[in-house]
């Protein structure tokens, strides 16, 4: 049988005992949001990374702005959140969105937004030292976040206390 449903979103694998299995293609991201949101916020310049837990969305573009995606073909704009200089990715875990951003002269690094009140985030706390000036992606696993600062390599960041983010160390692929 031929299992390619045409769906971006999914992966698509066929046996000829058990059929066609059209998985998502990504256990976090809720692709029919992703498209509708596309489709529906023409407003929204240069999307650079997403983002959806439960019925929010987490947008990341000049801006973090937030949608109620209970209607996946309505999706509604929350807040937007105003970012200094060129947010890059974007990582939620509970209540922080953590957002990087490159340095454009400065304050480039490491930001933590709370969004526990999604109609009015407030930002909390940040890093923009050396270290992680120009970063380009975030994730966060426990209380380390593990930052891709470009040319600077690989730096680890203490987030256990959002307000109070800490460098623990990193690689720095020019050491090797």
């Amino acid at each position: 049988p031929i299992c390619n449903d045409s769906d971006p979103c999914t992966i698509d694998t066929c046996d000829s005992v058990q059929g066609c299995d059209n998985a998502p293609a990504d256990e976090c991201t809720d692709c029919s949001v992703a498209t509708s949101l596309a489709g529906s916020a023409g407003s929204l310049p240069g999307i650079q990374d997403i983002q959806v837990s439960g019925d929010t969305a987490y947008v990341l573009t000049d801006d973090l702005v937030i949608f109620d995606v209970s209607d996946p073909f309505a999706p509604s704009e929350l807040y937007s959140l105003g970012l200094l200089n060129s947010p890059t990715s974007l990582h939620v875990v509970g209540d922080i969105a953590y957002v990087t951003a490159l340095s454009g002269g400065s304050n480039g690094g490491l930001w933590c937004i709370d969004v526990s009140n999604k109609q009015d985030p407030v930002g909390i706390g940040s890093l923009t030292n050396a270290l992680v000036y120009d970063s380009l992606d975030v994730h966060v696993l426990g209380d380390t976040a593990y930052v891709a600062a470009g040319v600077l390599g690989l730096r680890l960041v203490d987030v256990a206390n959002p307000g109070n983010l800490i460098p623990l160390g990193g690689y720095d692929p020019g050491d090797g």
